[in-house]
């Protein structure tokens, strides 16, 4: 992981005063351990869930456990629903939620042939009720590799965004 745009990252919420929470589902918790790697990230870190299945979806988040008949957990649509439950739960400035298939396996559990695909990934960021999703497709990437690039192309979108405001 990149520590200078983590801590970047992390001093720019600090210094905007924004609070953030994570949802993670393939990241695994990399985000959270990312942020909190940095000191004084109580600041602005709230918490966060990582929610790997359906049914950790389903318990953690409120999730109905039938949305997922009609809906991929590898999916866009899966993903807003991960942004809108953390911010039901969490209420902070900023949830970023993270879904997808790090393989090295394709998922047999996904509805449709194209979310099961290895190296599809969504993520989403939700700031002042606007939502942002992102699809990644990086086949050729490792498992691990896959889950860091995730992780800082939400942290190098969230900087463009208060780059822009300044």
């Amino acid at each position: 992981m990149n520590n200078e745009l983590i801590k970047e990252f992390v001093n720019t919420l600090i210094k905007n005063n924004l609070t953030i929470s994570t949802v993670e589902s393939f990241t695994g918790g990399l985000a959270a351990s990312s942020i909190v790697s940095i000191p004084h990230a109580s600041n602005i870190y709230k918490g966060g869930v990582v929610v790997y299945n359906k049914e950790t979806k389903s318990l953690l988040l409120g999730i109905d456990i039938n949305y997922f008949d009609n809906v991929d957990v590898v999916s866009k649509k899966c993903c807003e629903t991960l942004l809108n439950k953390g911010y039901e739960k969490f209420k902070t400035d900023i949830v970023i939620a993270f879904t997808g298939n790090a393989g090295p396996l394709v998922d047999k559990n996904s509805l449709s042939q194209e979310n099961s695909k290895v190296g599809l990934v969504y993520i989403g960021i939700k700031y002042k009720n606007t939502i942002i999703i992102d699809e990644i497709y990086k086949p050729m990437m490792e498992r691990n590799e896959l889950r860091e690039y995730a992780v800082e192309q939400v942290f190098e979108k969230i900087l463009k965004i208060f780059k822009k405001s300044e």
